[in-house]
């Protein structure tokens, strides 16, 4: 389970804006550059290259 009092700390690691929680996905969002951020186990993983790219809210995949 995410703690969602990450969000205080955590930011993009491009924008350095914060990100949202997605509940439903289990995953963390820019809005500013519409890339997801997966959780696994609990942990966000931000590694640039790992993120996936959504377009109008839809991942391409």
């Amino acid at each position: 389970m995410f703690n969602k009092e990450l969000l205080n700390y955590i930011v993009c690691p491009i924008s350095r804006k914060p990100l949202t929680y997605d509940e439903i996905n289990d995953c963390l969002i820019s809005k500013e550059f519409n890339i997801v951020y997966p959780i696994i186990n609990g942990i966000p993983n931000l590694i640039i290259n790992e993120s996936i790219k959504i377009n109008n809210g839809e991942l391409i995949k």
